[in-house]
């Protein structure tokens, strides 16, 4: 769903601006700015099943959307010319800044996590109040910090090694305020955009785990519309000092932590433009220049299908329209498919963590489950969920009799590779000599493989994998429930 357009320009301006602060501190508790470095030293116990922002290095974001280019959905072209600048949205009725005195909790250490915060009847009263956007250190809390060559936590007692995180002082930032829903945005999907956060956070919204992120300067935006409510609306942030990506984050600069750039809402249609490049190709004498444009129509769940035209106007200096083109894209099934299958993935998500709230836990049966690998975003997607919902409690259980599609796809391979319950039965040659490299089995093991009789084969349960004989009687219910012959239930139905 791309449109694409080129076309020639007269003019074109480009504004800068930029602001450098420099600030020096020094403190005793800093020792000596020279990296120590950390050789011979063991590195952290790296797991996908540690919480995000400490020894989980491949996980740096959760349900947050795709990064895009700076921009902002106006309702008219004139509140989109009339806009102060590119930081400023205020012009647009589509943006609500969130900017302001948040209250505020800190604490010295994880153990000290106040994990209730993010509840809507957690009690903030005795909780004071900072300004958003600001740094912690710069209003009486912890500590500024300053290392060029080391890393800001080599003073502490206890050593480490990426991709730990530091064991005697890291303190976690609670962040809470409230605001009111826009009437006029009913209908329409509702963003918030946190432009800088250091260097860690994870986001609630009344009472509900919305999603987490790393990447301290760089902008990150949430879905939040199936969290909000008519009237008051509660978001909480719990931000941590230093992550796991704090490793990659140890430049020669001033070590600040919180939220330090603005947070603002906003809202957009189902469909509506996500993204877009701009490139400007000038001529051999620098005086005129290709515009080519690409843009990123997305959509969301309760859009219309059908043909969508974007449209572009060029201005000048003066707000005197110079150009205009038009493209027609087309949102066809597989589009709706894709999305459908998004909005069933995360009814599922839904159920999970709600049942992990109550201390239950969660059974997902996949039946077929090769069919939600055929298509690459079917496959990343469902890779995702099975992953994140196993550390929530839940146990997901997928059958399939096409392994081959399993094997042909990188995330099937994985699913199978870190599967803690497998039940093996006869296999193709192909398939066989595959699952046998993949899985570790010997040649002895392999054999139950080759041609078992029916109702045999391996069981792998963690590392141990034995074989197994359990031939269902064909007058029982479980032989009807389980077995894939049509031929054998033909002859069962006419009996």
């Amino acid at each position: 769903m791309r449109g694409f357009t080129k076309m020639n320009t007269v003019k074109m301006m480009l504004l800068l601006s930029s602001v450098l602060t420099t600030l020096c501190y020094s403190d005793n508790l800093d020792g000596s700015n020279h990296a120590k470095g950390h050789e011979g030293i063991n590195p952290g116990s790296y797991s996908k099943t540690n919480p995000f922002w400490t020894n989980n290095p491949e996980i740096f974001g959760d349900n947050r959307e795709k990064a895009h280019v700076t921009k902002m959905s106006f309702n008219t072209i004139e509140e989109a010319l009339n806009n102060p600048n590119y930081t400023d949205f205020k012009n647009s009725k589509n943006f609500k800044s969130l900017n302001g005195d948040w209250k505020f909790k800190l604490v010295d250490h994880p153990d000290q996590d106040l994990k209730d915060f993010y509840k809507t009847s957690y009690n903030t009263n005795n909780w004071k109040t900072i300004p958003v956007p600001s740094s912690w250190q710069l209003h009486g809390y912890d500590q500024i910090r300053y290392n060029d060559t080391a890393y800001p936590w080599e003073y502490q007692k206890t050593p480490i090694n990426h991709p730990d995180t530091p064991k005697d002082y890291n303190p976690i930032g609670y962040y809470k305020r409230e605001f009111n829903m826009d009437k006029n945005w009913g209908g329409r999907e509702v963003y918030i955009s946190f432009q800088g956060v250091e260097s860690a956070y994870y986001l609630y919204v009344n009472g509900e785990y919305v999603g987490y992120s790393e990447d301290s300067f760089t902008g990150h935006d949430f879905d939040i519309t199936k969290f909000l409510k008519e009237g008051s609306n509660e978001i909480a942030v719990k931000v941590y000092r230093w992550s796991d990506g704090s490793w990659l984050e140890s430049q020669d600069m001033i070590k600040l932590s919180g939220i330090f750039r603005d947070v603002f809402l906003y809202s957009t249609p189902k469909t509506y433009i996500r993204d877009y490049t701009v490139v400007t190709d000038l001529d051999k004498n620098y005086e005129n220049a290709d515009l080519n444009v690409k843009v990123d129509v997305s959509t969301k769940s309760g859009f219309v299908p059908g043909k969508y035209t974007v449209i572009g106007k060029v201005y000048d200096d003066k707000k005197k329209e110079v150009k205009n083109f038009e493209k027609v894209v087309e949102v066809t099934g597989d589009e709706l498919k894709q999305i459908a299958l998004m909005v069933i993935f995360d009814q599922i998500w839904n159920r999970v963590v709600k049942n992990q709230k109550r201390g239950k836990k969660t059974w997902i049966y996949f039946d077929e489950m090769q069919l939600l690998l055929l298509d690459k975003y079917a496959s990343d997607f469902f890779f995702k969920l099975w992953s994140r919902v196993r550390k929530y409690g839940a146990i997901p259980t997928g059958i399939t009799q096409n392994v081959e599609t399993l094997l042909l796809d990188a995330n099937g391979r994985r699913i199978i590779a870190n599967s803690e319950f497998m039940i093996l039965l006869k296999q193709a040659k192909s398939d066989r000599e595959e699952l046998v490299h993949l899985l570790g089995l010997s040649k002895e093991l392999e054999k139950y493989l080759v041609n078992p009789e029916k109702g045999a084969g391996l069981i792998k349960a963690g590392s141990t994998v034995v074989p197994f004989r359990n031939k269902i009687p064909h007058h029982t219910k479980l032989f009807d429930i389980m077995s894939t012959d049509p031929e054998k239930m033909r002859q069962k139905n006419e009996n």
